[in-house]
């Protein structure tokens, strides 16, 4: 499950705040920050920061919904999360 940092109010998330719908550390984007945590850092090709389709906040301190990869995983990743509201539209307009 995610976890909000705008929930989170223990003393040891001090540094960390949000900002235009991203999570941030002293200024920066903490995502780096979160995965170098866990020892994940990037490859030559995957350099980007993904965040899985089904984490739900915007603000998510969790690593396990972050890795890193491609604009194709992020394209993905996006087409995931929408799969099911498309479908949906198209049993719409079928019927």
């Amino acid at each position: 499950s995610c976890w909000c940092m705008k929930k989170l109010k223990h003393s040891a998330f001090q540094g960390f705040n949000t900002s235009k719908n991203k999570l941030f550390y002293k200024g920066r984007d903490a995502r780096p920050l979160i995965l170098c945590l866990t020892g994940r850092n990037p490859k030559d090709q995957n350099t980007i920061i993904v965040r899985k389709c089904f984490c739900n906040s915007n603000y998510c301190l969790n690593p396990a919904h972050y890795y890193y990869g491609t604009r194709q995983d992020v394209a993905y990743q996006k087409f995931v999360k929408f799969l099911p509201l498309l479908i949906q539209m198209r049993q719409k307009n079928t019927t």
